[in-house]
Parts: C-alpha cells; structure tokens; sequence
C-alpha cells in the first residue's frame, strides 16, 4: 500500500511539472484567467489567473453591491455566471517596461518580497466587501513539483549503484575492488565489511 501511494504521488507529481512548465511558457504568450462565481451566503468569486511568469489567485467578496459605475460598466458578483474564462494575447511592450512590472496594479496597496506579490483590492467606502490577490512565480512551484521526482531518481541512482557494485564484487560503499578478499573481511579503503558471495541458483 505505501508503494501504491508514492507512485501515485509520483505519478501526480510529475503531471503538475509538466502542467507548470507548459503554463510558464504559455503565460509569455496568452494572458488568461477563470473564474467561480458563488452566490451562497454572500456573493464570493474565487479567480485563478495565468500572466506573464507568475500565477494569480484571485478572492472577492461583495457584502454590500458597489455604487453603479457606467464607464466600468462592472456587473455585482451576482449576476455573473457560474464559470467564467478569459484569454487573449500578452500585448508588445516597448523595451524599457518591463512585462512583470505592467501586470501589477496601480494605486492599491501592495507588497511584494522574493517574487510573490500580495494585494489588496478592497474598497475602502463599502464594509464587508474584499478582494485579494496572490501572485506565485511560476518558478517556485516548478521547484516544488520537482523535489518528488528528483528524489525519487536519487534514490533510484543510489539503488541502482549499490546493486552494481554487488555484482562486480565492489565495495558497497567506496567502489574498491574485493575480489582478492574474503567475506567478512574489511575493505582496505573505508573498513566496510565484506558481503559474502552470493551465486546464482540454477533451476533443474
């Protein structure tokens, strides 16, 4: 059962790798995000958003419904539907602004430290209501999706070294040759002890 579970793990592991590096490479080039609207107690909409190098998660909540805004033109949170999706194109920017930088809002506070950026959306005049976002480089959750799978090819380099030298008569340890010694003898470079031989059984 514990094998089961950790080739499974290994196994979804390796998915979200290759998900995360095709959406790191596919963020350079389409800006795209989706959104669940939930109307019950409160209106909520939790977003999940795929810019340039870095993943935003999005949550609002609309307590109270915002004033009406013609030129936003901006419905409540309640009339928007269950599922909604958006994608277009990453615009060209001129050389001197940077893609990260154009992708993060202005006149909201915000914080930022080691690539991660939260914000806070939240209008001040409308109690009970809330927006934040959270930023994640892409970079990070490549390295995380990647610790399984490495280690697990560690381990399996490790075991695959160690079976080796046992066929060849190598020191387990240093790799020295112990062809000239005895089983249970101690190996001249690190004093591991000698493995006695093992011979393979032939079938009558």
């Amino acid at each position: 059962m514990r094998r089961f579970t950790s080739i499974v793990f290994l196994f979804v592991s390796l998915l979200c790798l290759l998900a995360v590096t095709a959406m790191w490479i596919r963020s350079y080039f389409r800006q795209e995000w989706i959104a669940l609207a939930i109307r019950f107690p409160v209106p909520r909409l939790f977003t999940l958003g795929s810019f340039p190098g870095r993943l935003d998660l999005g949550f609002d909540q609309e307590t109270t419904p915002p004033p009406p805004q013609p030129d936003l033109s901006l419905p409540p949170f309640s009339a928007y539907p269950r599922w909604t999706t958006y994608s277009d194109h990453v615009p060209r920017l001129p050389p001197s602004l940077s893609i990260h930088s154009y992708y993060l809002p202005q006149g909201v506070p915000m914080h930022q430290f080691l690539g991660f950026v939260w914000v806070n959306h939240s209008p001040a005049p409308l109690p009970g209501n809330c927006s934040y976002s959270l930023m994640i480089p892409y970079l990070y959750l490549l390295v995380l999706f990647a610790i399984l799978p490495l280690r697990t090819a560690y381990h399996l380099r490790l075991k695959h070294r160690r079976l080796y030298r046992l066929k060849h008569r190598l020191c387990s340890t240093c790799g020295y040759d112990l062809r000239a010694h005895a089983p249970g003898d101690k190996c001249p470079e690190c004093g591991t002890l000698v493995p006695p031989v093992t011979k393979p059984t032939s079938s009558a």
